[in-house]
Parts: structure tokens; C-alpha cells; sequence
């Protein structure tokens, strides 16, 4: 048996026409291929001397040894004498990844009538065909054209396999930067008109409200501020009590701080705050005004108001009827 590695700057010698299994043709050039492709798919197409088209080699007949492609030639490739050619080919999956034509010759012989395979043009029409007819999936199996019996037929591989292992959940990853502000979009159309409201009802003032604010105003003014503060709360509802009912409400408020005043005036305590001292003036027949207070404060010094006897008055009657002028 005889090798013959193929090269491709090179008429790479077949043998002679009606040789069988003799020959095996080496493509050393595979072997990296191979390895950068695991598990391509190999098929070789083989165009005879004289031939307008090239077939497909029958699979049976190629090899991979020691990680090298490896053909073995039969008769019904060696049928005509001269020039050819023949294609090496590596599909991944259905694509074809790489692929590399040799020039061949094949030598005459004294005899070799020997029948030449089905013309190629029918095994690419059938490719061709299938093709057209994708793996479809029926009964949870691959079910596959086939150009012979021109239908589907049911390869038997299940569909989907078992469900695999949830893998680890990855690291998250780093959050992205923040994008740029988008543009400010159209206003809106103005919304309608909203239903009148449920008229509310007056608020009926309290003495207790205005006493409260009141007390409120005390805490951080003088205690006359505080009353003369809340008072004007007072006659602010006074003057506006036209809008609102409750008319005697806000008549007691106002008679509550007038007591409130009087009791303030007495030393009397209102709001918590502390009573003052209350100066109270005396005048005597003498016309000396003098000055006395309820808390222990000192009095101003007495001061005579009654000023020096003036002159007795007069009354003069004049009539100038009669001349007459009375003066007393």
C-alpha cells in the first residue's frame, strides 16, 4: 500500500486508472487545522479528469490518524487518465470553517473500463433538497428530511435533555456612571377644571382660642404687650363678626379680656404672669400730691399742685340803651 502526502504547490499523483484500495492520499496540512477546530467534521470532494463537477467522497474511506487526515482511494475514483482536483473540507457544525484544493493527475493504464459513480449533480441536488427541509421537532424527538423517501423521518434523539445544574451566581458587577440628563420633555396639557367644592361651614370662635394666643404671645413679650396683643386678637373678630354666626361667642371673648384687664389691674394673676405694682395718687386740701403703692416700692416725693390766690374776678354791665355801666 502506498502514501502520498498531498501538497498543495504540487500535482499530487493518484495513481493509475482501475487502481483499488491501493493507494492512500496523507493531507499533513490537517493536523493543525484539526487542533484548531476540535471536532470539525471532515468530507472530501473529488473532481476526475474530465469531470464538469466534483462528488462527494464516501465517508467509509476517510480516516483521521495520528491527528492527520487520511484517504483511501478506490477504483471508481481513478476512472479517467489526466488532471483533476480534489477539495478538503472542515465544517463546525453545518458551517464550513476551512477548506484547501490539491491538484491531482491520475496515469493511464492498458486497460480500465471501469463504471464511474452516480454523477455528483444528483447527490448536490439532494443536499440541496434537504436543505430546504429543516429539522423540525415532533413527539419531543429530531425528526429529519430525507431526500430518498422524499419526507421526515424520525431520528429518535430526544428534543431537549435533562434540565443541567444551576450554575454559581456571578459577581455583581460595577455600577455604571450615571447618564446625561435627558431633555426637558413638552408641558402638558392644562387638566380640566376641577367640580366646586362643599361650602364649609363658619368657625365658630372660642374665648378659650383667644386666650390661648394670648398666653402664647405672653411667654416672650411684657406682660401689657401680651394683653394689648390678644385684646386686638379680639377686636379683629369684633369687627369682622359680620361673617360670622356665632355672635354672642364673640361677645363673651371680649367681655372675658375686659375682665381680664380689670383683674391684671387689681395685682390679680392672669395667664400665669405675675401682678404688678400699682401706683395710687392722693391730693390734700392743701393742694399736696402725694403718691402710695401696693408693693413696697418707693414713692415719688410729694408735690404741691395748688398754685398762689390770683385775683377776685369781675362782671361789668354795659347798656347802651341807657348809658348805664355797672362794675362790680
Amino acid at each position: 500500500m502506498a502514501k502520498v502526502a498531498m501538497k498543495t504547490n504540487n500535482t499530487n499523483s493518484l495513481g493509475r486508472v482501475g487502481e483499488n484500495d491501493y493507494t492512500i492520499a496523507v493531507f499533513p496540512d490537517s493536523q493543525k487545522i484539526l487542533n484548531d477546530i476540535p471536532g470539525a467534521i471532515v468530507t472530501i470532494l473529488n473532481q476526475r479528469p474530465g469531470d464538469r463537477s466534483a462528488y462527494p467522497v464516501d465517508p467509509g474511506y476517510i480516516s483521521i490518524e495520528n491527528g492527520v487526515v487520511n484517504w483511501k482511494i478506490q477504483s471508481g475514483d481513478l476512472t479517467k487518465t489526466g488532471a483533476g482536483r480534489c477539495e478538503l473540507i472542515f465544517k463546525s457544525g453545518n458551517v464550513i470553517a476551512k477548506s484547501i484544493i490539491y491538484n491531482t493527475y491520475i496515469a493511464n493504464a492498458l486497460e480500465g473500463n471501469i463504471k464511474a459513480p452516480a454523477p455528483w449533480i444528483s447527490w448536490v441536488e439532494k443536499v440541496i433538497d434537504a436543505g430546504h427541509h429543516m429539522p423540525v421537532i415532533q413527539a419531543d424527538t429530531w425528526w429529519v428530511w430525507d431526500p430518498v423517501t422524499n419526507g421526515y423521518v424520525d431520528t429518535g434523539v430526544a428534543a431537549t435533555g435533562p434540565q443541567g445544574i444551576q450554575g454559581i451566581q456571578g459577581v455583581q458587577g460595577l455600577q455604571g456612571e450615571v447618564g446625561p440628563r435627558g431633555l426637558k420633555g413638552d408641558k402638558g396639557d392644562k387638566g380640566d377644571k376641577g367640580d366646586q367644592g362643599i361650602p364649609g361651614k363658619d368657625y365658630y370662635i372660642q374665648p378659650e382660642d383667644i386666650i390661648k394666643i394670648g398666653r402664647d404671645v405672653a411667654a416672650s413679650a411684657p406682660v401689657q404687650e401680651a394683653i394689648d396683643s390678644a385684646k386686638g386678637y379680639a377686636e379683629d373678630a369684633e369687627r369682622s363678626k359680620s361673617s360670622i354666626q356665632n355672635m354672642t361667642v364673640v361677645a363673651n371673648t371680649l367681655n372675658a379680656w375686659n375682665n381680664a384687664m380689670v383683674s391684671y389691674n387689681r395685682g390679680v394673676m392672669t395667664f400665669g404672669i405675675p401682678k404688678g405694682t400699682t401706683f395710687m395718687p392722693a391730693v390734700s386740701s392743701s393742694g399736696i400730691l402725694s403718691w402710695s403703692n401696693d408693693g413696697g416700692k418707693s414713692n415719688p416725693s410729694p408735690v404741691n399742685i395748688k398754685g398762689e390766690k390770683g385775683d377776685p374776678g369781675g362782671i361789668t354791665v354795659n347798656s347802651t340803651e341807657t348809658g348805664l355801666e355797672i362794675i362790680v
